[in-house]
Parts: C-alpha cells; structure tokens; sequence
C-alpha cells in the first residue's frame, strides 16, 4: 500500500456474476506476496470473474495483535480505508478475472481513495 508491502493482509475473492464456487482468500507475507486458495483449502479458485477485497485487524496504533491474544482482547481494528474493505457496486476496481490457467498480479493500492 502506498508503495510499500502490506503483509498480514486478509485478501478476499467475492465471485461475480456466473462464476461459481464460494470465492477464496489469501493472507499476504511480509513482502505482500500471496497464494489465493478456495475456502475448502485448496490451491486457487474457481475460473471466473471476482471483486477483491482487503481487510489488516491491528492495534490502533498499527502494531500486529501481540502472540496469544485476540483481536477481541486488545482492542484491535480494521486499519486499512473503508474503500478498500468494502464491496463497492458502483467502484469495482479491484477486480480480478481468473482462467484455467495460474496468473500473477499486483495490486497497487493507496491509502488514498
């Protein structure tokens, strides 16, 4: 985001239209790289056309929810903007269109709308 890897990201695949299945995830690593599985945790995703989403639960102040606590007992929140959280019929920008075959992409997001 803005230019720098966002690990520990939450990746969200909202299937569109015909595309079938349920959707999938991914978590981002520390370089922002990510895997997208399906949710009976196999690699990939159905072909088809999906809105993406992104979610980090932190601290207020940014810092990852310390090792044995929850979100829920330090008080952590949605850090990132509502517009990258949010499924936004009129704003699909991050959208992703999956065929038979593997791709790569990369997501320039801002903190900015």
């Amino acid at each position: 985001m803005d230019g720098k890897p966002l690990g520990g990201t939450a990746v969200k695949f909202l299937p569109q239209g015909d595309t079938k299945g349920k959707g999938g995830y991914a978590i981002t690593d520390a370089s922002g790289n990510f895997e997208a599985k399906d949710y009976s945790m196999a690699e990939g995703i159905e072909p088809g056309v999906y809105n993406v989403t992104f979610s980090k639960i932190a601290m207020p102040d940014g810092n990852p929810i310390p090792e044995g606590q929850t979100a829920a007992d330090v008080g952590a929140l949605e850090i990132l903007p509502p517009h990258l959280t949010a499924v936004n019929p009129d704003n699909m920008k991050y959208m992703l269109t999956v065929e038979s075959e593997p791709i790569s992409i990369d997501y320039k997001l801002s903190s900015k709308r």
